[in-house]
């Protein structure tokens, strides 16, 4: 999961939530977002793994592949999808500090980018 997640929740709360200027329920929120966001992860890689798991030694290749890519397209939905959230979250200042991947996700939420931050 690590490969294909960006918990860029996590980057923002530990690295940014002072130049945020984030407030205690903003933190919280963004929290409790986290974890929702994480919990969906999860559910999604978990039945990928299930899958793998079963997989008989005859297995095709392509269809493995196939799932493989559509769990990190599934993923990735989710991240993007998070923009609206973003937007009601934050104030139009601390939404210009944000870097911008996360930027462009609340502001242009029809780019359906991937990045990833180091945390």
């Amino acid at each position: 999961m690590t490969r294909n997640f960006s918990d860029f929740y996590g980057f923002l709360l530990a690295r940014l939530k002072d130049s945020l200027a984030l407030t205690n329920d903003q933190m919280r929120q963004m929290e409790e977002e986290r974890q929702l966001l994480r919990h969906k992860a999860d559910s999604i890689y978990t039945g990928l793994a299930t899958y793998l798991v079963n997989l008989s030694d005859g297995y095709d290749r392509k269809e493995a592949i196939k799932r493989i890519t559509d769990a990190g397209d599934s993923v990735w939905t989710e991240i993007n999808a998070e923009g609206p959230f973003l937007k009601k979250l934050l104030t139009p200042g601390q939404m210009r500090l944000l870097p911008v991947p996360i930027f462009n996700m609340i502001t242009a939420p029809n780019i359906h980018s991937r990045f990833f931050f180091g945390f």
